[in-house]
């Protein structure tokens, strides 16, 4: 059921800025966002006028992006530590 859910929300709210929040709230952003990115190149086989057909090709991105543990939290800013001796960096900073 919860394969169905997540499965919904990456379709419905694809383009609304939200899908990064839900892999970071499930815990899941170490597995799904460490992959190999790869875009796409699309060519014409007549480049002239564009009469051809459209070849469309995957390529590998070599710039790949690297999710690690201390990335679940945000930094705590230096001045809220220093107006309160208690509070402690999170981990990783």
């Amino acid at each position: 059921m919860r394969d169905a859910i997540r499965h919904e929300r990456r379709i419905e709210l694809a383009f609304e800025a939200r899908r990064f929040f839900d892999l970071i709230r499930w815990k899941t952003a170490m597995v799904d966002l460490n992959v190999e990115l790869h875009g796409m190149t699309i060519t014409n086989s007549v480049p002239e006028d564009n009469s051809g057909v459209w070849v469309y090709e995957k390529t590998e991105l070599l710039h790949p992006h690297v999710f690690t543990t201390k990335m679940y939290f945000n930094p705590i800013p230096q001045a809220i530590i220093d107006q309160n001796g208690k509070i402690k960096q999170n981990y990783g900073y």
